[in-house]
């Protein structure tokens, strides 16, 4: 693994996080409202899912509001009309069932923010990235939404490793 990391290759790790309770626990939405509901987090909104990117020739940031996590919830839209919204927008118009939300800060917020409520659901280090890297993570994040967000493409002065539980 070193040398992918070296070369900055990409690489898919299959069923490292197998054994974490949050890959089963937080496809529920129920548990993560009982576990976070109450939470205020910061949500990006924008009108058709890119954030930190290039729109009509101006590098734009979303709209960051404070809301809890029961009322994100609410504005998120099912999984089977976001899928079906997603594939037809991709040219930058507004999405079509509305803004976009979620969430999104990369400011070590999972340990930051989420850590007291879901520290049980979580190794304490992923250890095979922690000897790859020769040390613990400078941070981690933990990222909230639906499929019309969009991450434009970049490059980062960071080595990322990322668990996407869907």
């Amino acid at each position: 693994m070193i040398s992918n990391i070296l070369s900055s290759h990409k690489i898919t790790i299959i069923d490292a996080a197998d054994d974490w309770p949050a890959l089963t626990k937080w496809k529920n939405t129920d548990y993560l409202e009982e576990a976070l509901g109450s939470k205020e987090v910061t949500v990006a909104i924008t009108p058709n899912g890119l954030a930190d990117a290039i729109f009509d020739n101006h590098f734009v940031l979303p709209y960051e509001e404070q809301t809890t996590i029961s009322a994100l919830f609410d504005k998120l839209p099912t999984s089977e009309s976001s899928d079906e919204a997603s594939a037809q927008w991709r040219d930058g118009e507004p999405a079509p069932d509305g803004p976009v939300y979620y969430v999104q800060s990369q400011n070590n917020n999972l340990h930051e923010d989420f850590m007291d409520l879901l520290k049980a659901d979580l190794p304490e280090t992923v250890g095979f990235a922690s000897e790859a890297l020769g040390r613990d993570p400078d941070a981690v994040n933990f990222w909230l939404g639906e499929s019309r967000a969009v991450t434009s493409l970049h490059k980062d002065h960071y080595e990322n490793l990322y668990v996407v539980i869907a």
